[in-house]
């Protein structure tokens, strides 16, 4: 366990998420490496145009645990982690995980369709065009990554890509979601930056 922590240590893999995963009973939210906020404000509502026809907004995700994924067609990284967001979104969708990837690409919903074909994409994509959705967001660099509860309140939020559906990632969504080992999922606990 200790060479496991020391390991992450210099790795700089997030805590609880040592050579041989996550320690049972791990914080979910640690182990998926979000930075939490110093208070859970609600998260700002949007309704954007989804690129497969009509629109989605947040609020009608209420209930469920929702992963925020901004991301544009130019950002290599974005596109590498979104066949991980797909898979997990098919995966997690029928017990309580809502994935949205919203594009903030200007004016170039052609690419985002091309994009989204390629890679046989079945999440909801949403066009932020206007920015709106990434003003209210504060996302200043590309991948961003927003955690949202069910009571609608930010938990906390990733900067830069993430292995969405390795095994650690997975686990911790089990227990997130109140399905893993230890039992039900704990309640977020406020700390650090704001998101």
């Amino acid at each position: 366990m200790v060479a496991g922590l020391l390991l992450a240590l210099v790795l700089g893999a997030p805590p609880g998420a040592g050579a041989e995963g996550p320690a049972p009973g791990a914080d979910p939210l640690a182990v998926l490496g979000l930075t939490l906020p110093k208070e859970r404000k609600p998260a700002p509502d949007f309704r954007l145009e989804a690129l497969e026809g009509g629109e989605v907004a947040l609020s009608d995700q209420a209930g469920r645990w929702v992963l925020v994924n901004f991301w544009a067609t130019w950002c290599k990284p974005c596109v590498k982690e979104l066949p991980a967001l797909d898979r997990l979104s098919r995966d997690y969708g029928g017990r309580g995980l809502t994935v949205l990837a919203v594009n903030v690409d200007r004016g170039r919903r052609r690419n985002v369709a091309a994009y989204a074909e390629r890679l046989g994409l079945t999440l909801p994509v949403l066009i932020d065009a206007g920015g709106d959705a990434r003003s209210d967001y504060e996302v200043r660099a590309l991948p961003t990554t927003y955690l949202i509860g069910p009571d609608g309140r930010i938990t906390g939020r990733i900067l830069g890509d993430a292995p969405w559906d390795d095994a650690d990632h997975r686990a911790a969504f089990d227990r997130l979601l109140g399905e893993g080992p230890s039992g039900p999922a704990p309640e977020p606990q406020s700390q650090g930056e704001t998101p």
